[in-house]
């Protein structure tokens, strides 16, 4: 399903939900942006209760511009000279670091090997990869809600662009981006999770609406049945 219609299925959901409720009214575009958040919940939860490939949540950047920059972490830096430097939207949290699936040339002829932390110093001490290329990408976010990523090792392959299928913090964001914003995209989950999600955000809101306008009980100090 796209966005418009997992938000549509919700909306009528709720309005099934509260056939007995008068004047309850719900912001189309807040239940937009909890679909991606519920999205995001289901991803970090026990992976023993599901078993939820990654592909079916990533969503692909391409030809993302490298430049060129001094490493700012100097005293962790293979190299003193200028690194291949790119950027993109921030990633959603998974329980293993595990939210870039490819990272790489846009004909995707190679998968750079990623790293979160400071051990990417210890790649060129691997037999078996050492010498390729590699990236740290800092999951500290700019102001701007984006990230940074330092490709080492690359080599003179004169590359000036990457591409990335990546599951990312703001799916919503990036299906506007695209310009093909709930049209005809599919959200980026599979179907089974688009269920949940129309489940969960609609009993949520049904039971929000509920409270709100359950009437006043006076208390008599005795069971009411």
């Amino acid at each position: 399903m796209t966005l418009n219609e997992i938000a549509s299925a919700i909306r009528s959901n709720i309005g099934s939900g509260l056939k007995e409720v008068s004047n309850f009214a719900y912001p189309i575009d807040q239940i937009k942006d909890e679909i991606g958040n519920v999205r995001n919940v289901i991803l970090l939860e026990d992976p023993n209760k599901m078993s939820l490939n990654p592909e079916f949540f990533a969503q692909r950047i391409d030809n993302i511009p490298l430049d060129l920059v001094r490493f700012p972490y100097g005293g962790y830096s293979a190299s003193p000279g200028l690194v291949p430097h790119f950027k993109i939207p921030r990633l959603a949290m998974t329980k293993d670091d595990s939210a870039i699936i490819y990272l790489g040339p846009p004909d995707q002829s190679f998968n750079i090997k990623i790293y979160h932390d400071y051990s990417f110093q210890n790649h060129r001490y691997m037999r078996a990869i050492g010498r390729r290329p590699f990236a740290y990408v800092d999951l500290a976010h700019d102001v701007d809600g984006t990230m940074d990523g330092y490709i080492f090792q690359l080599g003179p392959t004169g590359m000036q662009f990457v591409s990335t299928r990546s599951i990312f913090a703001d799916p919503i964001g990036i299906l506007e981006a695209d310009g093909l914003f709930g049209v005809d995209e599919e959200f980026p989950a599979p179907n089974a999770v688009q269920e949940m999600i129309i489940d969960r955000i609609s009993a949520k809101y049904i039971q929000y609406y509920k409270q709100l306008n359950h009437p006043y009980q006076p208390n008599t100090q005795t069971d009411q049945h």
